[in-house]
């Protein structure tokens, strides 16, 4: 059936399109017909009641191929009818057909930062019992066109507590501090983020400015998408949402119209055997390599192409690579993040079907073992072994003390320290200090936790070693099910001349009492320093309830900035960040260190979200410590 409008002329012309995959046994046929009203005419859709029908929409003649939908429907009579179908954008055919029983519109999940630099993640709100939706605005453009209507709908009382409503601006010239701009002069007070690659465009298939998308948390499915209103007296997202919050059926569940489209960025899709696998070489195949840390391993375009789903919702939810600094404050040299272009090239790719392309398949090539100790250093000066450790199948187990003597017969300057273990499976964290105490401490002269990066000291500083020192190791395993064992081995670096500089490290921390339930308790500590220091890299210690942590430097002028913000803090990723340029502070200089906890349902770590939660050393207690790796100058 076509529609064409010239002037104030309208002319139909009929015909029919019929399409027969996916209807339900026992359903009629869906049929389009005419429905003249004096000088206009409107789409008639006949069908089975209670089904749900897609219409479909091209243009270029009977021989079009372009058909893409634009409005679907649950019929609550065998018919509707639909004035102005497809927005009047011109001559079209349309057609219809039943939707499948197996074409549900599952939604995609993401992390983004919202113009508040808070990062946010779709699924996690997915846990609270009382939501029920969330609405997605696509922007790009003026907010005026949407923001009046979303910030109605956000006050209203129906709404308040069961829907979520976020804005995501797809405009890759933007940038936050503009968004956040935008934002205020439009009343928005929800979280918009910014998606410059539109790769969570692309996941929603979003077309134009001011499109939202509403999805069913309990389904984790998207009910509507489309129009806010149509300007008419038809409010389809209101009506979709006062539906869904009354348990009711949604009866437009999609209302495109064909203007104001999005500008789409077309980027060439990269080759496999060029671009894609070695990417995943050097990017993944450190950890997803046999015998290491990740579960998955990439060693062939197959394994790829079997897990890519799961590569896709860990990229595009922020779980992965394990770099969690929010990029628009410092650089750091240790940065294992994708760039922007490797980002979009892999879910590009994907996207596009996982081309395989011709040439030889890298990741089919073992990487050679990585060496015992960093290449960089070599083979330590000395190696201090403690005796092999058991560690239960399951249980609490509790901290270990074990104790041990570096057997240097004179002081001496360690240049490197670095303790390894020798089965990380079972290792929550390590910490050797000098002297023979089992006295927790926060610090000594090395560490081990995962995501933890084993180098040097900083260039011009060591930690000094008295002679026949003995040294504690504090260990902290975790149960796997199974009765493991473990030896850790601490390899020392020895300076030969005494450094500049003593390399130092500050714990400010803060004890506290959560709340049970809060899903956002502030906790915060500050490190003064009393002489002009380098700072060299921060270090965010929380457990399971760890929601952000930030470093502020505040300056004796009162001059504030942001060194580190870590939104998405991940218990199990203990990195340290190091700068790749040591900052210099004068004296009196402090650094303040804000955090968040989530002792919420929402947070599928949190052992028990009813109980108050206090300091202590297990996981299921809490931590709040900003580690600061600096020299005083």
């Amino acid at each position: 059936m076509t529609f064409d409008r010239r002037g104030s002329v309208v002319i139909w012309v009929l015909a029919l399109f019929l399409t027969l995959a996916g209807v339900r046994m026992g359903s009629a046929q869906p049929r389009l017909d005419l429905n003249h009203t004096g000088a206009s005419a409107a789409l008639k859709l006949t069908g089975t009641t209670g089904h749900e029908y897609i219409l479909e929409a091209a243009s270029g003649g009977v021989g079009a191929t372009n058909w893409g939908a634009f409005g679907s429907f649950v019929l609550t009579n065998s018919s509707r009818t639909l004035s102005d179908p497809n927005g009047g954008a011109g001559a079209h055919f349309f057609r219809a057909r039943e939707r499948g029983l197996d074409e549900i519109d599952w939604s995609p999940n993401f992390r983004l930062i919202d113009q508040n630099s808070k990062s946010r993640e779709l699924f996690y709100y997915f846990l609270n019992p009382a939501l029920k939706g969330v609405v997605l605005v696509f922007a790009q453009g003026d907010y005026s066109v949407f923001a009046s209507k979303i910030n109605a709908l956000a006050a209203n009382t129906l709404f308040k507590t069961s829907i979520l409503f976020w804005g995501i601006d797809t405009d890759p010239n933007n940038t936050r501090t503009n968004i956040a701009k935008a934002a205020t002069t439009a009343g928005i007070t929800w979280p918009v983020f910014h998606d410059g690659l539109q790769l969570d465009a692309a996941s929603f298939n979003a077309h134009f400015n001011g499109e939202v998308v509403l999805i069913d948390t309990d389904k984790r499915a998207i009910v509507y998408r489309g129009m806010i209103d149509d300007g008419a007296g038809n409010a389809y997202l209101a009506d979709a949402l006062t539906n869904l919050v009354g348990a009711k059926t949604i009866t437009t569940t999609r209302m495109e119209p064909a203007r104001n489209p999005m500008n789409r960025l077309h980027r060439p899709i990269a080759d496999y055997a060029t671009v894609i696998a070695p990417m995943v070489k050097a990017r993944c195949v450190i950890c997803h390599s046999e015998g290491n840390i990740a579960p998955i391993v990439f060693n062939s375009y197959q394994s790829l192409v079997d897990h890519l789903d799961a590569v896709k919702d860990e990229i595009l939810s922020g779980r992965m690579p394990p770099w969690q600094a929010d990029p628009n404050y410092g650089i750091f040299r240790n940065d294992i993040s994708l760039s922007a272009t490797e980002k979009s090239q892999l879910i590009d790719w994907a996207n596009a079907g996982m081309p395989r392309g011709s040439g030889p398949d890298g990741l089919t090539e073992v990487p050679p073992a990585p060496p015992h100790w960093p290449a960089e250093l070599g083979e330590p000066d000395q190696v201090v072994r403690i005796p092999l450790q058991s560690v239960p199948a399951g249980g609490t187990i509790a901290y270990r003390y074990i104790y041990a003597n570096a057997t240097n017969s004179t002081d001496r300057w360690l240049r490197a320290a670095i303790v390894r273990p020798g089965n990380p499976r079972v290792v929550h964290h390590y910490i050797v200090w000098e002297g023979h105490s089992n006295f927790a401490q926060l610090s000594g002269i090395a560490g081990y936790a995962p995501g933890k990066n084993e180098q040097a000291f900083p260039s011009g500083t060591g930690i000094l070693l008295k002679a026949n020192s003995d040294l504690t190791f504090n260990i902290h395993y975790t149960a796997t099910g199974y009765a493991e064992t473990d030896q850790p081995e601490l390899g020392l670096w020895y300076a030969s001349t005494p450094p500049a500089r003593t390399l130092q490290q500050a714990a400010p921390l803060n004890f506290f009492s959560i709340p049970p339930g809060n899903p956002e308790y502030q906790v915060t500590a500050s490190q003064t320093f009393s002489s002009p220091a380098t700072i060299f890299s921060f270090s965010p210690h929380m457990h399971v309830r760890g929601l952000r942590m930030r470093f502020d430097l505040v300056l004796p002028n009162g001059t504030k900035s942001t060194l580190l913000s870590v939104p998405n803090y991940d218990f199990h990723w203990q990195t340290i960040y190091n700068l790749a340029t040591p900052i210099e502070v004068p004296a009196n200089s402090r650094v303040d260190i804000v955090g968040a906890f989530d002792n919420s349902v929402m947070n599928h770590h949190n052992p028990d979200p009813t109980k108050s939660v206090v300091w202590g050393e297990q996981s299921w207690d809490e931590m709040f410590i900003g580690y600061i790796e600096y020299a005083n100058r």
